[in-house]
């Protein structure tokens, strides 16, 4: 019975996996693209820097463009962006930093729940093709969209949720070179 039960989980984990990359709106060459700019800053950060853990900054990219969100002392952000932007097929690089005061919470986790599940539930928004970061209650958005009204749809649905402090909007409408 276990082993039906881990086959369903995995196989449904996979059919979700495959209905995100349907329903991106980049090639599926650019997604391995980003996919792999993403791992190859991570792994830099990870093992040739003074950063002792790469758990308080999510590296996003989007075609070539890099977010950096999340906490690093003063000290070290611009190392963390000059890394970045040494990587091969970056294009730019924008850092969304928090004080390292603010600390992300159990309620932070929450509420990144809470937001993805309203995300879900509308059937005008294309879900799975939105990244939400929460720390302190401050809610950072990535991702590329359809539309600008798919867009201001997101972006005014998490600003009307409990406990969202402010809403960063870094979601981008996506060129006819990107499908």
């Amino acid at each position: 019975m276990k082993k039906i039960l881990l086959l369903f989980l995995l196989l449904s984990l996979c059919l979700l996996g495959a209905c995100a990359t349907i329903n991106d709106e980049r090639s599926l060459g650019t997604q391995l693209s980003d996919t792999s700019i993403e791992t190859k800053i991570k792994t830099a950060l990870l093992f040739e820097s003074p950063i002792k853990s790469i758990r308080d900054v999510n590296i996003y990219s989007f075609n070539g463009d890099v977010y950096l969100v999340g906490q690093l002392p003063k000290e070290l952000r611009t190392f963390a962006v000059n890394k970045a932007q040494s990587v091969d097929g970056v294009n730019k690089v924008t850092a969304h930093w928090f004080p390292t005061d603010s600390s992300s919470t159990i309620n932070d986790t929450r509420l990144e729940a809470n937001i993805d599940s309203e995300l879900l539930l509308h059937k005008d928004i294309k879900s799975t093709q939105v990244r939400v970061d929460v720390w302190g209650g401050h809610v950072v958005l990535l991702g590329l969209m359809s539309s600008q009204r798919e867009i201001d749809r997101v972006v005014n649905l998490v600003k009307t949720m409990t406990y969202v402090k402010s809403v960063t909007n870094y979601l981008n409408v996506a060129t006819n070179t990107q499908y």
